[in-house]
């Protein structure tokens, strides 16, 4: 994997739905699946939040598109789930997109 799509977030479900749908397509369209790979950092959102990056799942699984989530058992700040995210890429590269 060439790089990852690091994607910090805090109650931003329906947005990020959308965005992560977007990207899963244009990786598709660009048969970009062995070369990225995204991580999403949920910040203990009280909304929707986890629920939509779970049920994403399969949807990136079936296009083998390297998709991890995680979720904080309480709000950290901003800064410190950027970090967090950051702390758990793998690629060489990584690229920071807004939920």
């Amino acid at each position: 994997m060439k790089f990852q799509i690091l994607i910090p977030t805090y109650n931003r479900a329906e947005i990020l739905h959308r965005n992560l749908s977007y990207l899963l397509l244009q990786i598709k369209d660009y048969n970009l699946q062995s070369d990225v790979g995204v991580i999403v950092s949920d910040n203990a959102s009280t909304d929707d939040t986890f629920a939509i990056l779970n049920s994403l799942t399969p949807l990136f699984s079936i296009e083998s598109i390297d998709y991890k989530i995680y979720r904080n058992e309480e709000n950290i700040g901003l800064e410190a789930n950027a970090v967090q995210a950051l702390s758990l890429a793998t690629s060489e590269y990584v690229i920071w997109v807004g939920d």
